[in-house]
C-alpha cells in the first residue's frame, strides 16, 4: 500500500512466503485494484485453469510473477496489453504460446522468463531482438530451434541469456555478432551443440562474466583464447567431451595474469589429461571442479595457496601419490572436498588440526588407513562422511555416531571395519552404508527418518525385531544380507509402508514368510533366499503389484506354487528351487 495515497500497489500472494497456498481461480475482483503494479501469485494451485483474460486490462501492472501456479492453456495474448510491464515470469506450468506478436508490445520489459514453455512454432529470436529494454531472457527448456532474425543489427540490453535444454547449436548465437550488448552471463547447457568452441564466439563475449556450455557435444580441446575473457568469473563446462591438457591453457604467464577473476571452474566429465595445472594465479577460486576426467600424476601443493577455495573435486581420475598437511594450508574456508577414486595416500601427522570445518568429506577409494583417521574427528559440521574402499583397517570409533550433529549420509563399506554399532534412533543418518566389514553384534536401532540401510557382508548376529520398535516412513531400502542374524523375520513391515527392496537373504531366519510384506505395494525386489524358512506362501503377496525381483531358493518351503505368480507381470526374476514346492506357475 502506498503511504502517500493509500492506494494497494503491491499484491504478494506466493505461496513461498505464508503456510499452504490459494487453489481454484483468479478472481475478477483483481480489477478493482486500480493502481495495482506488482503481482505475484507464484507457488499457488489453480488447477490447471487458464491465466485470466482480465489480467491483461490492468494496464498498471509492472511487474507479473506467476511461477509455478498449475496454470493450463495458452498464454493469453492479451497480457500484450500491459505495456507498462518491467518483469514477466511465467516458468513453471502447463502453457503454451502460438504465437509471440503481443511481445512486441511490451517495449519496457526488462526481465523475462518462459520457461518451460514451448516456444518452438514461433519466432522467439525475432521478438525477443525487439524487446530494447531487454536486461535477462530465461528461456530454458523452451524446445528451442535455431532462428535467424531478419534485423540486421539490434540495440537490446540484454546482459543475462539462459536457454538450456534446449535444441541449440552455436549458430544460435550467430546474432550476438550483431547487436550491442555487453552479456555478462550465458547459459546454453544440455542442448545439442557440437564440435569445438569456436574462437569467433569468444570474440563476441569478451566481457562474459558467467558462460555455461554444461552437457552438450563439445570436442576437442579448449582454445586458448578463452583467456581473453578477462572477466569470466563462471566457467561451466562439465559433461562434454573435451580433451588435452589443462596445463597448455592455464599454467601460462598470460592466463595467470587474465583469469585472475575467474571464481568457479567446472569442466567436470571430460576427457581432459595430463597434470593438474598450476592454479595459484587464480586467487578468487571459491569452486573447482575436475571430476571424471584422465589427470594423472600427484595434487601440486600448490592448491593449498587457493585461500578463498570452499569447494575442491577432483574426484573420478587417475590421480597418485601422497596428499599431505601441505595441500591444506591456506584452505581455511574449505567446505567440500572429494578426492574420491584415485590412487591417492592421505598421510597426515597424529596430531594434526585442520583449519578449516569441512560439510562434506568425500574420500572413497582412497588410501587413508589402516587406522580410522583421527583428523575427522576435529570436523563438527559435516553431512556426508565417504571411507568406502579406504583401507581402513581399525575398529570403529564410538566417537564417530555423534561427532557431528548434522551427519546424514555415511558410507564406510568395503574395508575392515569391526566392532559394534550403537542405539542410532537419535541421530540425523538417513544413508547408512557400513556393508562389507567385520562389524558384529545386534542390528542396531535406526533413525525414525533412514532412507537407505545397507548392512551386508558382516556379522551381525541375532533377532531383527528391533526394527518394530519404529516407524520408517522414508524407508525405501533395508540390506541385512549374508550376515549371522536368526529369529522369526518379524511382522510389522506395515511400519515400512514406502520400502522398495529388502535383502534377507544368507542368514539363519526360520519360521514363516511374514504376511504385513503384503502392505508393501512399491516393493520391487525381495531376497529372501539361503534361511530356513518354512511354510506356504501367504496370500497377501499378490498385493505386491511391482515385484520384478523374488528369490526365495534354498529355503524348506512347502505346499502349492500360487496361481497368482502368474499374475506378477512386472517380474523379471523368480527363483524357488531348492525348496519343497510343488506345482507350476501358469
Amino acid at each position: 500500500m502506498s503511504n502517500t495515497t493509500g492506494h494497494v500497489i503491491a499484491l504478494r500472494l506466493n505461496a513461498a512466503n505464508y503456510y499452504g497456498g490459494l487453489q481454484g481461480e483468479v478472481g475478477s475482483s483483481l480489477l478493482e485494484l486500480h493502481h495495482l503494479n506488482y503481482l505475484d501469485l507464484s507457488g499457488n494451485d489453480f488447477g490447471g485453469n487458464p491465466i485470466p483474460k482480465f489480467i491483461g486490462s490492468m494496464k498498471q501492472l509492472q511487474h507479473l510473477y506467476l511461477i509455478g501456479c498449475n496454470f493450463g492453456g495458452i498464454v493469453p495474448p492479451q497480457l500484450g496489453n500491459l505495456t507498462n510491464l518491467k518483469s514477466l515470469a511465467l516458468p513453471g506450468n502447463s502453457l503454451r504460446i502460438e504465437n509471440l506478436d503481443w511481445l512486441s508490445s511490451l517495449s519496457l520489459l526488462s526481465y523475462l522468463s518462459l520457461s518451460q514453455i514451448d516456444l518452438s512454432q514461433t519466432n522467439w529470436l525475432q521478438h525477443i531482438l525487439s524487446l530494447h529494454s531487454l536486461h535477462e531472457l530465461h528461456l530454458n527448456t523452451c524446445n528451442l530451434k535455431d532462428s535467424s532474425p531478419s534485423l540486421n543489427s539490434s540495440s537490446t540490453s540484454l546482459s543475462i541469456l539462459a536457454l538450456s535444454d534446449n535444441h541449440l547449436t552455436f549458430s544460435a548465437l550467430n546474432w550476438l555478432s550483431n547487436i550491442s550488448t555487453v552479456l555478462v552471463e550465458i547459459s546454453m547447457s544440455s542442448n545439442a551443440i557440437g564440435g569445438s568452441i569456436p574462437i569467433a564466439l569468444l570474440d563476441k563475449i569478451t566481457f562474459i562474466e558467467h558462460l555455461d556450455l554444461s552437457d552438450n557435444m563439445l570436442e576437442g580441446q579448449i582454445p586458448k583464447s578463452l583467456c581473453t575473457l578477462s572477466r569470466l568469473r563462471v566457467l561451466v563446462l562439465y559433461e562434454n567431451d573435451l580433451s588435452g591438457n589443462l596445463e597448455n591453457l592455464f599454467g601460462n604467464a598470460s592466463a595467470k595474469g587474465i583469469l585472475e577473476s575467474l571464481q568457479i571452474l567446472d569442466l567436470a566429465r571430460n576427457k581432459l589429461n595430463g597434470s593438474l595445472p598450476d592454479l595459484r594465479a587464480f586467487s578468487a577460486l571459491t569452486e573447482v571442479y575436475l571430476e571424471g576426467n584422465n589427470f594423472t600424476g600427484s595434487i601440486p601443493p600448490s592448491i593449498g595457496q587457493l585461500s578463498n577455495l570452499h569447494t575442491l573435486d577432483l574426484s573420478g581420475n587417475f590421480l597418485n601419490g601422497i596428499v599431505s598437511e601441505s595441500h591444506f594450508k591456506k584452505l581455511d574456508m574449505l567446505k567440500m572436498l572429494d578426492l574420491s577414486f584415485n590412487s591417492l595416500i592421505l598421510h597426515f601427522a597424529p596430531n594434526w588440526i585442520p583449519t578449516f570445518q569441512l560439510d562434506a568429506i568425500l574420500l572413497a577409494g582412497c588410501n587413508v588407513g589402516p587406522s580410522f583417521p583421527k583428523w575427522i574427528q576435529t570436523q563438527r559440521n559435516f553431512s556426508v562422511l565417504d571411507l568406502s574402499i579406504a583401507g581402513i583397517i581399525d575398529e570403529a570409533p564410538t566417537w564417530l555416531w555423534s561427532i557431528s550433529p548434522l551427519l546424514e549420509h555415511l558410507f564406510l563399506s568395503s574395508n575392515q571395519i569391526s566392532g559394534t554399532i550403537p542405539n542410532l534412533s537419535s541421530t540425523s543418518i538417513t544413508v547408512l552404508d557400513l556393508s562389507n566389514n567385520s562389524i558384529s553384534g545386534p542390528i542396531p536401532l535406526l533413525y525414525a527418518n533412514t532412507i537407505i540401510v545397507q548392512l551386508s557382508g558382516n556379522m551381525f548376529f541375532g533377532s531383527i525385531s528391533s526394527i518394530c520398535k519404529t516407524r520408517h516412513d522414508q524407508l525405501a531400502a533395508l540390506d541385512l544380507s549374508n550376515n549371522e542374524l536368526s529369529g522369526e523375520i518379524p511382522n510389522c513391515w506395515e511400519k515400512m509402508p514406502n520400502l522398495n527392496i529388502l535383502h534377507l537373504a544368507n542368514n539363519r531366519f526360520w519360521g514363516e514368510i511374514p504376511r504385513s510384506l503384503g502392505s508393501l505395494h512399491d516393493l520391487t525386489a525381495l531376497q529372501l533366499r539361503g534361511n530356513s524358512l518354512s511354510g506356504e506362501f501367504p496370500s497377501t503377496l499378490r498385493s505386491c503389484h511391482s515385484l520384478q525381483l523374488f528369490d526365495v531358493a534354498e529355503n524348506e518351503l512347502t505346499g502349492d506354487i500360487p496361481t497368482w505368480f502368474g499374475e506378477m507381470y512386472k517380474m523379471t526374476f523368480l527363483n524357488l528351487g531348492t525348496n519343497k514346492l510343488h506345482g507350476s506357475i501358469k
